[in-house]
């Protein structure tokens, strides 16, 4: 899953850490462009994304 979520966010907000699990690159979370990419990817309840202006929730 790291590295699918690694390869399909356009903004690179994610990263496949040495031991294969996902991380968050945090100075890139400003990019995120609400693409919903990776909430499609990620299995239900996988990935949340929280729009910090106005607190509305992106999850499967």
């Amino acid at each position: 899953m790291a590295k699918k979520l690694a390869e399909i966010c356009p903004v690179n907000i994610f990263a496949q850490a040495p031991d294969g699990s996902a991380t968050i690159v945090e100075e890139n979370l400003d990019e995120c462009v609400l693409c919903e990419l990776c909430v499609e990817a990620a299995p239900p309840g996988g990935i949340r994304v929280v729009k910090l202006y106005d607190g509305a929730v992106l999850e499967r």
